[in-house]
């Protein structure tokens, strides 16, 4: 089948006046297939949806009223802008950089085993130096999350007084007498 019996079969009669002219002409109601793919493109460019949108326009039942998760979300989202987080600092950076932090996260922390892995602990030591002489930006997340929950390398990373490393902010001390 040819292009042109194809356009005669679907839309109506091809005309060709002079040879070099093409002329269709469409049966009643066929215009709307004509239209289709000029409004399809038309329609999907972002700028058209955004327009709908402010005129509530061709809206699903999920954005006019939106479940209570997905407004709780975008009420955090847009809060996220003034955490901490947005200016750069990571989880490693801040417990290396604030001794409360550093305290807080050494006491959270569980108690390191009696007998460690050598090969682990020979991986976690060059982690430590990675951080030392390329900085924190060289390390993965995946190798910022080792260290912090080495806490004997955040000791060695930055060694405080046994004292002052043991106290948790809000957590009361036993005392040990000898």
């Amino acid at each position: 089948m040819s292009p042109g019996d194809c356009a005669r079969h679907c839309l109506g009669r091809v005309v060709v006046v002079d040879g070099s002219e093409i002329v269709l002409v469409v049966r009643a109601g066929d215009w709307r297939i004509l239209l289709a793919i000029p409004f399809t493109v038309w329609s999907s460019r972002t700028k058209f949806g955004e327009w709908a949108k402010r005129h509530r326009l061709f809206l699903i039942r999920a954005e006019l009223s939106p479940p209570t998760v997905l407004r709780e979300l975008h009420q955090e989202l847009d809060r996220a802008s003034s955490r901490q987080w947005v200016y750069g600092l990571d989880g490693l950076d801040r417990v290396l950089e604030d001794p409360e932090a550093r305290q807080l996260h050494l006491g959270l922390l569980p108690p390191s085993p009696p007998e460690k892995d050598p090969i682990h602990e020979h991986h976690v030591r060059g982690l430590e130096l990675k951080l030392m002489y390329a900085g924190p930006r060289a390390l993965t997340p995946s190798e910022k999350r080792e260290l912090l929950l080495s806490g004997d390398s955040i000791r060695r990373l930055r060694p405080e007084t046994p004292a002052k490393e043991n106290s948790v902010p809000g957590v009361p001390q036993t005392a040990v007498s000898d």
